[in-house]
């Protein structure tokens, strides 16, 4: 095939294989290409810093390479784990005369499938089916011819030129995983156990569904994502605190979620005996104690305006009147006139009113435990300056962006990664510290404290999670376990298994920090009371008025 006719070919598989936004890189000293593409250099390893690092090339077209510039190209240039631009799904052109076995299972082994071979000599273009036998680790190198090409077109003899070549069902599948050990989620993979963790029991009846071995890996870091990357594992999962974001990733349907949120210890219960004292709010005590004094006081006078005398049993006398009807006992009232009728009949029934809220509260509280003041919000883990322990850097950021906590000082904040045993131990026993942790592994972990509930969550939440499985981007098994995941989600089989771990959870039913009676629970005797004093007094004052009027 002359220059002039290989140059329109390239021009047209281009044209046909590529959208208008797609980004073209090429490795050949051609030149006349109707498109615009990155000149690539097969000697010169790129590097993140190069301008290719903010961009994905979805199209390469290699020209007039031998065996060992394409091992190099593969190996330096193209390497996943070194330059986050390349994309493993991108379609590739090559143009030469032969391509090898070698060749092909070097591309096989990065996952790179793509690929559509040009022959410059005879314009045949042939591509290979890696899978063809359903067998991951057993790789077709066989060519087959999908078109020809000459100087004005292309005749195929498939429906595409880069055709599906991902099977939908497999045989003899073997995979690598990798996961770090979370509580609930994914503790023990391999354990013949009830319980081996949500995402544990999850991968397995895929594994034993698609008939898979598998082998676990040995988790090196903290980070499972690397192994992923690198190549030494094929998947991750129970990756719950890494939130880890990579372009060369493939992550699957969401399958479980998880919310981050506060968890603060649980204030010393109430002794018993100091329960008489917190029925009611201090204030409603002093108001009480206020209006009986005034009561006292003005029926004094109003007996001593009126029998020229003033008795000082009689004043103590009416003191202890509502505290003795209040104790549920007998007070006989000699009353003389309607005035005296009304104040007595305030008295009553303030008198019943305590009563009746005294007596059903402390029935209630002495049924159940009642606890000492209690955090109940991001406002008040703010106004006790109390430190905020959090095991990923990510939970932090998320704090500091909320309207409460964005200007909360830096060294209030305390890493608890490495260490998360000794920041509960220190929010349950001196309680300056809460956690910002997500819920279900940590009210998890609390079932093997001896105290019963020694943390609970607040009722708001900082951020929701959601759980992936994560490959290494154009890995062939990652669209079949992604669309078995999603079947498992909408038949609801996670959402099961979900459920008889939820039942192992720690949660707190016991009633929160007690609440005093105020004045918004006593609005309305106090407002009956008041009343009845005011009209009272009102009826007393026309009475005396009256009898001067008439010269008694």
């Amino acid at each position: 095939m002359n220059p002039s006719a290989l140059l329109k070919c390239i021009n047209l598989i281009t044209q046909i294989s590529t959208n208008p936004n797609d980004h073209i890189a090429v490795l050949s000293d051609r030149n006349g290409f109707d498109f615009p593409a990155f000149r690539l250099n097969y000697r010169i390893e790129l590097t993140k810093k190069s301008a290719f690092s903010t961009e994905k090339v979805n199209f390469f077209i290699l020209d007039n390479l031998n065996e060992t510039q394409i091992e190099y190209t593969i190996n330096h240039m193209f390497e996943v784990s070194n330059q986050s631009w390349f994309n493993p799904t991108a379609k590739i052109l090559f143009i030469g005369t032969e391509l090898s076995p070698a060749i092909l299972k070097l591309f096989a082994k990065y996952y790179i499938i793509n690929v559509t071979f040009l022959n410059d000599t005879s314009g045949f273009i042939t591509t290979t089916y890696p899978y063809k036998d359903k067998n991951l680790q057993r790789i077709d190198t066989k060519m087959t011819i999908i078109g020809i090409c000459n100087e004005s077109l292309i005749s195929l003899q498939a429906d595409e030129l880069f055709p599906m070549k991902i099977p939908r069902k497999w045989d003899q599948l073997f995979i690598r995983v990798v996961h770090p050990t979370i509580p609930i989620f994914a503790e023990c993979f391999r354990c013949q156990t009830q319980y081996k963790g949500i995402e544990s029991e999850i991968f397995s009846i895929i594994f034993e569904y698609l008939n898979m071995s598998y082998e676990v890996v040995q988790l090196k870091s903290s980070r499972p994502i690397s192994l992923v990357i690198n190549f030494e594992s094929d998947m991750a999962f129970g990756v719950l605190f890494s939130f880890y974001w990579h372009r060369d990733l493939d992550t699957t349907f969401p399958y479980l979620q998880e919310i981050v949120t506060w968890f603060v210890g649980v204030a010393p219960e109430i002794p018993r005996w100091k329960y008489i004292f917190t029925i009611f709010h201090k204030n409603v005590y002093v108001a009480v104690m206020i209006t009986v004094l005034a009561i006292s006081a003005s029926l004094s006078v109003k007996t001593f305006l009126n029998e020229r005398r003033f008795s000082l049993e009689l004043f103590f006398a009416i003191c202890l009147s509502p505290f003795i009807l209040f104790l549920g006992q007998t007070r006989c009232f000699y009353v003389k006139s309607l005035h005296h009728k009304i104040m007595v009949w305030c008295i009553i029934f303030l008198s019943t009113m305590m009563n009746f809220f005294f007596g059903t509260r402390l029935s209630y509280l002495l049924n159940g435990r009642n606890y000492e003041f209690q955090i109940k919000s991001s406002e008040q883990i703010r106004e006790n300056n109390l430190n905020i322990g959090y095991s990923n850097e990510r939970f932090k950021q998320w704090a500091t962006q909320t309207s409460i906590m964005r200007d909360y000082p830096e060294h209030f904040y305390v890493n608890c990664s490495g260490k998360h045993s000794s920041c509960i131990q220190r929010s349950i026993i001196q309680k300056d510290m809460v956690l910002l942790t997500p819920e279900r592994p940590i009210l998890y972990s609390l079932k093997n404290y001896s105290v019963e509930t020694p943390l609970k969550p607040l009722n708001e939440y900082l951020q929701v999670m959601h759980l992936n499985a994560f490959f290494i981007k154009g890995h062939p098994l990652f669209p079949t376990i992604n669309r078995i995941l999603q079947y498992l989600v909408e038949s609801g089989i996670i959402k099961r298994i979900s459920a008889k771990y939820n039942k192992l959870l720690q949660i707190r039913n016991e009633p929160l920090a007690m609440r005093p009676l105020s004045f918004e629970h006593m609005v309305l005797p106090l407002f009956i009371w008041a009343v009845g004093i005011l009209l009272s007094s009102a009826i007393f004052s026309y009475e005396i008025v009256r009898s001067r009027i008439n010269g008694i």
